[in-house]
């Protein structure tokens, strides 16, 4: 073979040639030489960084990258070919390859998100991404074009629905070849009815009737039992149970009722309808009765106890305990023991202290305290305190215990919460327990003196629901 340098001045400064191969890659090189009767084996030398050399009539070697060899036939022994060379015109680059890993990543009710890696041969610069989207794998249009980035969030979508996406890579030499399809299915919008619908802020804050706050809170508050029912989509909500408060026992010196269990958590609920049950408070004791204790709640998974019904006051000086529940019934005088509350939802009621002729009754147990044994025949025990909530967008108490009742004098004070006092002083002068608050789950007050009107014991305060989640 015989080596021609085309780095010679005199090839290297030609003119580019007028007619170019249609396989030419821009700035390239364009040989042509006119053959001789032998064929013998040139070699084109010299270096032109990523460019090709392309051969015209007559060759016999095929194009390479820059510094490499070209080598053709032609011409007699020992002399040299007719060879023009000259830098291509063409503006006709290669396109790029496929973008590559083309992945949905994150996907909610109205978008999806894309994201992918540049194309492995992008055969020059990138200047743009044509993103392609359609509702089958083989009918996707052009949706957007984006520049050089590799990500794009697709938004304003229904819920609910499969979109197939491709993507190109564009140069200046035109659109490469599509990535592989992939799909993504957007989320159906959560929808829910049932009980009374409020809306908080982002903070669970300011509830209003209407209208929703963007990025807020909607809160369905049950207080009575009904149907929670989910009508699309799924969403983990939380909730927050209480039982309906025991009732306070009969006087005298009833113990104070217990208050309904309080229980909070989160649930994830999907389409169908949940059973909401909200307990009644129990009644108060009356004809030498204990209270009743409060009616169970619960919603999905979750379960609160009734609170325990107060212990009646004694009339045989042999006492009586109180009952157990969600929180424990506070004793009967005298010298009783409280009921126990469960673990997890509430607390113990009090005991009782005093004789034959001063009955004085124990305080309910609360979800946040036991109830309080007297120290004093002038006063039944205080109901035990409750805890405080948000979940309704305003800070609350819920399920005190009920105050315990005093034959002399004063009745305990109803634990914060929801809980009654207890009824209390003698002869016809005597104060009339109270109930405990409705849909707080407060328990009632304790009897008072059997001849003051005021013997029986109180109801307990009914039971609430309350399930919040975001808005959608």
């Amino acid at each position: 073979w015989i080596p021609i340098d085309f780095t010679q001045s005199g090839i290297q400064s030609l003119p580019a040639l007028p007619v170019d191969p249609s396989n030419v890659v821009a700035g390239g090189l364009y040989l042509t030489y006119t053959p001789n009767s032998n064929n013998d084996s040139y070699e084109l030398t010299g270096s032109v960084e990523s460019k090709k050399y392309v051969g015209s009539s007559g060759t016999t070697g095929s194009t390479s990258t820059g510094g490499s060899p070209f080598t053709f036939d032609t011409g007699a022994p020992g002399l040299t070919p007719t060879v023009l060379m000259g830098r291509s015109s063409t503006t006709s680059a290669l396109v790029p390859s496929a973008p590559q890993s083309l992945a949905v990543g994150s996907v909610s009710a109205s978008s999806i998100s894309l994201s992918w890696t540049a194309p492995a041969t992008p055969n020059g610069t990138i200047i743009n991404y044509n993103v392609y989207r359609g509702p089958t794998a083989g009918s996707q249009t052009l949706l957007t074009t984006l520049g050089n980035v590799l990500t794009y969030t697709d938004t304003g979508l229904s819920g609910g629905t499969t979109y197939y996406y491709k993507v190109t890579a564009v140069t200046s030499a035109g659109e490469g070849t599509a990535s592989a399809v992939v799909n993504g299915t957007t989320t159906v919008l959560f929808a829910a009815t049932g009980g009374t619908i409020t809306y908080t802020d982002s903070s669970g804050l300011n509830p209003r009737s209407s209208p929703a706050y963007a990025g807020g809170y909607t809160v369905q508050t049950f207080t009575s039992s009904g149907t929670f029912t989910v009508n699309s989509g799924s969403a983990t909500v939380s909730v927050l149970v209480v039982g309906g408060g025991g009732g306070g026992g009969y006087g005298r010196g009833g113990g104070g009722g217990g208050a309904g269990g309080f229980v909070t958590g989160s649930t994830t609920v999907t389409a169908q309808a949940y059973s909401v049950v909200v307990g009644g408070g129990g009644a108060g004791g009356v004809s030498d009765g204990n209270g009743a204790n409060g009616g169970n709640s619960s919603f999905s998974s979750l379960s609160a106890l009734g609170g325990g019904g107060g212990a009646v006051g004694d009339y045989d000086g042999s006492g009586w305990n109180g009952l157990v529940g969600g929180s424990g019934g506070g004793a009967g005088a005298c010298l009783s023991t409280g009921g126990a509350g469960t673990a997890g939802q509430g607390s113990a009621g009090g005991g009782s202290i005093g004789a034959q002729t001063n009955y004085t009754g124990g305080g309910g147990g609360g979800a946040g305290g036991v109830g309080v044994t007297p120290t004093s025949v002038s006063q039944g025990g205080n109901g035990g305190v409750g805890l405080s909530n948000a979940l309704s967008g305003v800070s609350t108490y819920y399920a005190g215990g009920g105050g315990g009742g005093s034959q002399p004098l004063l009745g305990g004070t109803g634990g914060t919460g929801g809980g009654g006092t207890g009824g209390g002083g003698n002869g016809g002068s005597g104060v009339v327990p109270i109930n405990g608050t409705a849909n707080t789950g407060g328990g009632g007050g304790g009897g008072g003196h059997y001849l003051s009107g005021g013997s029986n014991g109180a109801a307990g305060g009914s039971g609430i629901v309350i399930i919040r989640y975001l808005t959608p």
